[in-house]
């Protein structure tokens, strides 16, 4: 039998530039309604659901890495429908 590829990999997303979204402990206000003009909708990699939803300008690479690299990630953010996560390294 063979072993399942999405198990062995990890997924990270590198942001560049500024976006409060992917910030600790920053909170920032919303428009009651969810407006997606001038924004990028993240998919998750696992489940291909919405996964956020960052400001248009933000410069967003994903990237794809085995379980037995050692990465190191800034944070990581928690997928709503497939619970899994999927880590953000924030690039200068």
């Amino acid at each position: 039998m063979g072993t399942d590829v999405q198990e062995e990999t990890v997924y990270v997303f590198t942001v560049q530039g500024y976006a409060p979204e992917h910030m600790r402990g920053l909170a920032f206000r919303r428009d009651k309604h969810f407006k997606a003009a001038g924004k990028k909708i993240l998919k998750c990699p696992y489940c291909g659901e919405d996964f956020e939803a960052v400001d248009s300008t933000v410069k967003v690479r994903l990237s794809c890495y085995t379980r037995k690299t050692k990465v190191i990630c800034d944070r990581c953010i928690v997928c709503r429908i497939c619970h899994n996560a999927v880590g953000n390294i924030f690039a200068a």
